[in-house]
């Protein structure tokens, strides 16, 4: 912003002689010019002196400062000369704002420019063609010239703090969904009758169903699926005979079970002849990370689900860490690659939430909400791949 006011110092050597060899002529005096300045504004000044007709127009540098000042007075003292060659002196101050502040115009012996001044107050006794003032907010450019102009001048740099914007979220009235609820409960009641072990016509009904209140806990539907489910635990927790895990890699079966059993108000400690969150603790948490980062985000949401205590004090802390070293670069989480995913990422808020008083879960989270306020679409919901589901949004 201060280009055009930086004359002489490409050309001039600033030595004491100019370019052709002539000496600078004697001083006669001293011409003094004062600058003072709001808090927030930077100053970098640079004089110059120009040899007009007898020195074919070369330009020699005079004097050069830069001048940080914050909240203090400067003073800029330019020699003058006495000769029979036509000089003149240029001064040029760049003023520019620090971040948070903005500059609102300046102060020349005792008359105030604001920025945003219209041509007929443009003060030309004191700055001549090389000066502007209000192009740009961030700078402003002031090159007093002339033999005698800039004497015992005194300038202010006005600036003020700006206070930043805080927008206001738009207001959304709330909307009545029961009815799409109800109609999406009623078509999972009717479609899965009879729901069992696993992940499609299984758990994942059953905790809809039993969240959303479609049926009561002790309604048959619920009971019968409990039923199936003991004849399976004890079927399944035999047969890969590891501590009451339901697989002998995949956690999350248990996981996922836990939370069915805890939303229709069973006791996943007893289920059958086996203990199905003891196998956390039993197994240890390598048998929990083995799916990778799905594995302790779904041990802490069953362990959650009912406040299941562990005998493995650790358990929850490790599964904790290891999902925080798993964070990505853009705030989320993903089961594979660099990008995050915003189903992942929100099941790991959903982990994560009952630890927020750890400090390094908070600012985890703080920065996961960032990532998916980012991901979401103007429709309120999110992209899985290309395609935006309701699954994702949920």
């Amino acid at each position: 912003t201060g280009e055009s006011t930086g004359t002489g110092s490409e050309s001039g050597s600033g030595d004491g002689s100019d370019d052709a060899g002539d000496p600078i002529p004697e001083t006669d005096g001293v011409t003094s010019l004062k600058v003072t300045v709001d808090d927030g504004v930077t100053l970098t000044s640079n004089a110059t002196y120009y040899c007009s007709e007898d020195c074919e127009g070369e330009e020699i540098n005079i004097a050069s400062s830069n001048v940080t000042a914050i909240d203090t007075s400067v003073s800029w003292t330019c020699s003058t000369h006495n000769s029979t060659s036509t000089y003149f002196y240029f001064l040029s101050i760049n003023a520019f704002n620090a971040e948070g502040y903005l500059i609102t115009g300046i102060t020349i012996n005792g008359t105030k420019y604001a920025v945003d001044m219209t041509d007929d107050e443009y003060p030309t006794e004191y700055l001549d063609d090389y000066s502007y003032i209000g192009e740009n907010y961030n700078c402003i450019s002031i090159a007093l010239a002339g033999e005698t102009e800039i004497a015992d001048q005194v300038i202010h740099v006005h600036a003020e703090k700006v206070e930043e914007e805080i927008e206001t979220p738009e207001t959304r009235e709330p909307q009545d969904v029961s009815a799409i609820l109800n109609a999406t409960m009623a078509k999972l009641a009717s479609t899965v009758t009879a729901p069992a072990f696993g992940t499609n016509a299984g758990e994942w009904t059953v905790l809809s169903l039993a969240r959303g209140g479609y049926f009561a806990k002790d309604n048959a539907y619920f009971t019968d699926y409990y039923d199936r489910i003991v004849a399976t635990v004890n079927e399944k927790a035999a047969s890969v005979n590891l501590n009451g895990a339901l697989h002998k890699v995949k956690s999350t079966e248990n996981s996922r079970l836990i939370v069915a059993l805890s939303s229709i108000g069973k006791n996943a400690t007893s289920v059958g002849d086996w203990d199905l969150v003891e196998a956390y603790s039993a197994n240890g948490f390598d048998w929990i990370k083995k799916q990778g980062i799905n594995g302790p985000i779904w041990a802490l949401i069953a362990l959650d689900s009912n406040d299941y205590e562990t005998s493995d004090p650790n358990i929850r802390q490790q599964c904790i860490d290891f999902i925080l070293e798993k964070q990505l670069e853009d705030g989320g989480w993903t089961l594979s690659g660099t990008v995050a995913d915003p189903d992942i990422t929100g099941m790991t808020l959903q982990a994560l939430i009952n630890y927020a008083d750890q400090e390094a879960v908070a600012a985890a989270a703080a920065k996961a909400i960032a990532c998916l306020s980012e991901m979401q679409q103007t429709s309120g919901g999110f992209l899985y791949g290309t395609s935006e589901t309701s699954e994702s949004a949920a």
